[in-house]
């Protein structure tokens, strides 16, 4: 016990303090369900939670296959199938008051208008739209770019949705979901009784050396 060094105790403690899970995107490209065949694309309802980690509001969304070529992997989402639709996903181990980026692959359906795609990115009560230009592009080049939307977490777990703007069957294409830490965390996380007795038992070791050593 009296080899531990502050570095560690503190190490320690934050690890109890802020759990040692940190948050992620479960399937961000999509490509878990390569058992559930898609073909060109397959059309999901409200409600539908085939793409593991994700539920599908709104109208519908089509999963795309082979239709056009993704930013990652074998497959991507159009977020307008009929009409505007949604995917959201629940994010877990956040930490209070800390800023994640949420960064995407964005383009849009070619095949027919509007030109500009407009997607709403939300997390809590953050929200922000962005928008892509499909002119020149083809379902052989989708020419994918990608965006972050960033925000800070109110609670441990939170509801990330993307939605669909575009209320026709062509809408923003999205694929290569991820998510990081941008920021420290703002709160001081409160010592749980464990941690407060073992800096107590720690520092009470380490006046009684002391005691000894000037003896």
């Amino acid at each position: 016990m009296n080899k531990f060094s502050a570095a560690a105790l503190t190490a320690l403690v934050l690890s109890v303090g802020t759990g040692a899970h940190a948050a992620s995107i479960t399937n961000g490209s999509f490509e878990e369900d390569s058992g559930i065949g898609v073909g060109s694309f397959r059309t999901l309802g409200n409600g539908d939670m085939s793409i593991t980690g994700w539920t599908v509001g709104g109208s519908a969304v089509d999963w795309i296959g082979s239709y056009w070529t993704p930013a990652d992997g074998a497959r991507s989402v159009d977020l307008s199938a009929t009409s505007a639709g949604s995917l959201a996903q629940v994010l877990m181990s956040l930490v209070i008051g800390t800023s994640y980026d949420v960064t995407f692959a964005l383009s849009g359906n070619p095949a027919g208008g509007p030109a500009v795609k407009t997607v709403n990115v939300s997390v809590g009560n953050e929200n922000a739209d962005f928008t892509y230009d499909v002119t020149g592009n083809s379902t052989a080049n989708m020419n994918w770019v990608y965006r972050t939307f960033s925000f800070v977490a109110d609670a441990a777990s939170e509801t990330l949705t993307f939605t669909s703007l575009n209320n026709t069957a062509y809408g923003p294409a999205l694929d290569d979901v991820s998510i990081a830490r941008s920021g420290p965390t703002v709160p001081q996380v409160p010592l749980p009784a464990s941690a407060v007795l073992l800096m107590g038992g720690l520092a009470g070791l380490a006046g009684l050396r002391r005691h000894r050593a000037r003896g």
